[in-house]
């Protein structure tokens, strides 16, 4: 089976390698920009192979356990053959500590453009906040997520001025599963919802690990990351060692700790911490 993914993996590689450098090679192209570099290698390999510059933009949440991103230093000199963008550009220097952990970027390959996304670069606190938990799903984890919520909406009926908004990642598979949860205090936001509208509304924010913890940062919410063993258990517990959200069991009460931490003069994230001012000039440089 390995020998099988490896020689398909091969034949997509050279496939896409000599499609764009058959492309490429008559083009007066000096850059090409990629919103992730894995998967991408045909791609990386044709631009290079043609003196292009390829550059990535960060495009969601880096973790220090991502291979694509934080590979052990020991594999530096093997990582220095491969095929990686020539650098990449960031929404802050938060991500460039974290690609420094790694053993395959440089520090000059590292680059702050800032808040690239329009949800990173509006923070929009005019929005009375509501008694309202926002839940961001992560794919393929509909069954870590639906005994939680199910949890969840057990402990909110004890709490009747509050409610549930359910944001499914834009690539659930199961979406059905998640609508059976009909619940008098249980909404599920289209797919198409502002996040930063949401964010600037709700006061709590639960989920295992998502970049919306981050996007969060500015907005006076706290987030809520439901620890656990299996499938995302390793980056729900760095989502709490990091400092970027509480941990909280399947059995806890958000709210009430909500309720306590507020009380005892809770700091929320500060976006800066995380997103610079947008620099266009990296971009028309």
């Amino acid at each position: 089976l390995e020998k099988a993914y490896i020689s398909s993996a091969l034949h997509v590689f050279f496939h896409t390698f000599l499609r764009y450098y058959s492309v490429l090679r008559s083009q007066n192209v000096k850059r090409v920009y990629l919103t992730v570099h894995y998967n991408n290698e045909g791609i990386i390999g044709a631009a290079q192979s043609c003196g292009i510059e390829v550059i990535e933009m960060q495009h969601g949440l880096i973790h220090p356990l991502d291979l694509y991103y934080c590979y052990n230093k020991n594999l530096a000199p093997r990582l220095k053959k491969a095929y990686f963008p020539n650098k990449i550009l960031l929404f802050g220097e938060y991500w460039k500590s974290v690609l420094l952990k790694g053993g395959e970027w440089e520090p000059s390959q590292l680059e702050i453009i800032g808040s690239v996304l329009p949800t990173h670069r509006s923070v929009n606190k005019s929005s009375e906040k509501s008694n309202t938990i926002l839940i961001g799903s992560q794919k393929l984890m509909t069954e870590q997520y639906i005994p939680r919520i199910r949890q969840l909406l057990k402990t909110i009926e004890n709490y009747p001025d509050w409610k549930i908004i359910l944001k499914l990642h834009p690539l659930e598979k199961e979406v059905d599963k998640y609508q059976a949860l009909e619940h008098p205090q249980l909404e599920i936001a289209p797919l198409a919802s502002d996040l930063s509208d949401l964010l600037s509304r709700c006061k709590i924010q639960i989920s295992v690990y998502s970049t919306t913890f981050y996007d969060a940062a500015g907005f006076d919410v706290m987030n809520f990351s439901w620890q656990g063993d299996g499938f995302g258990s390793d980056y729900a517990r760095f989502m709490v060692a990091e400092g970027i959200a509480e941990a909280l069991t399947s059995d806890e009460d958000p709210i009430e700790k909500y309720n306590t931490l507020i009380s005892n003069h809770y700091s929320f994230l500060k976006r800066s911490a995380f997103y610079a001012p947008f620099n266009h000039e990296i971009i028309v440089k």
